[in-house]
């Protein structure tokens, strides 16, 4: 018999009933047919509810042990529980949840979790503090990492070290590098000695370049362009000189030279600053300074030069 769709109703003998087959004209109850529907009914329920043994709904559970329902309808309550392990998956909000093992994928939002173990996989992290994750992909958005291991994140906006701000490096390759976007530049702290005032600045940079001039006479002087201007007031140092010539055609590279050493005439030469948009640069001959040679006529004098400074924006 299977188990019943519908409830089983069983006739209640009277004790005035007899079995069958009794004396004509007593009422009867048949009393075999009675007991095998009796039986045909448990059995359907063991066979469907069992204990907590074979194949039956109840197979994995105890005594007192029962199992979540959630209709998501008008029954929906409140789920109050521990989770060790799992897996959440395509989840659209999660409260509070205190997360032991397992993985969450996909979620669209969590509120404020405390997550120990286990795997967030492109997942959105709104203001959160994470311990020790190991980040592989997702989007972390105004997040806080603790002592962590992030992969090969991408960061959108800005990016805080709190407290000691410090980036090691832990692991084996040569160098670290920070690369800016195309054109632009990675500005640093820094700070300046401005006569005897001492003036701290976010917007460091380092830029640094070569070019020549054609002096005439025991002097030259020339000026060059910054590739990026230099902040108002944030004159700044530019160290530099000449290292080479070249003879009868302009030089194609930095390295189209020949050494000073063949030139007795060049005396002194330095590079420094003009404004926050130009450097200078400047050469003289030992006839300038003592009376000596000039410089050799339509000689092309490169130099070289490295400027630290504020940038403008």
């Amino acid at each position: 018999m299977p188990y019943p769709a519908l409830k089983v109703t069983f006739v209640d003998p009277a004790g005035t009933n007899f079995v069958a087959g009794t004396p004509a004209g007593a009422t009867a109850v048949d009393h075999a047919a009675q007991h095998t529907s009796h039986n045909d009914v448990v059995e359907a329920i063991e066979d469907t509810l069992g204990t907590n043994a074979g194949t039956s709904v109840l197979k994995h559970y105890a005594a007192g042990e029962f199992a979540v329902r959630h209709t998501g309808v008008a029954a929906t309550g409140t789920l109050v529980q521990t989770l060790v392990g799992g897996t959440f998956a395509n989840t659209t909000l999660i409260g509070t949840p205190q997360i032991t093992g397992g993985s969450i994928s996909n979620p669209a939002l969590i509120g404020t979790p405390q997550i120990t173990g286990g795997t967030v996989t492109s997942s959105i992290l709104n203001s959160n503090t994470i311990g020790s994750p190991t980040v592989t992909s997702g989007t972390t958005t105004s997040a806080m990492f603790n002592s962590g291991t992030l992969g090969t994140p991408t960061v959108l906006g800005s990016l805080q070290l709190r407290d000691s701000g410090i980036i090691s490096q832990i692991g084996t390759a040569d160098h670290i590098t920070i690369s800016a976007g195309i054109s632009s530049l990675v500005r640093t702290s820094g700070v300046k000695m401005d006569g005897l005032t001492t003036r701290y600045s976010v917007r460091t940079i380092t830029q640094y370049g070569w070019n020549y001039i054609t002096p005439n006479g025991s002097q030259g002087i020339g000026t060059f362009t910054f590739p990026v201007a230099f902040g108002t007031g944030w004159s700044p140092v530019v160290v530099g000189g000449a290292y080479g010539f070249k003879d009868g055609s302009d030089p194609a590279t930095q390295a189209d030279y020949t050494d000073l050493s063949g030139d007795t005439t060049v005396e002194h030469s330095e590079c420094g600053p003009l404004n926050g948009s130009q450097g200078i640069f400047v050469i003289r001959s030992n006839a300038n300074l003592t009376g000596g040679g000039t410089l050799t006529a339509g000689r092309r004098y490169l130099y070289n030069w490295i400027a630290t400074g504020t940038m403008l924006t």
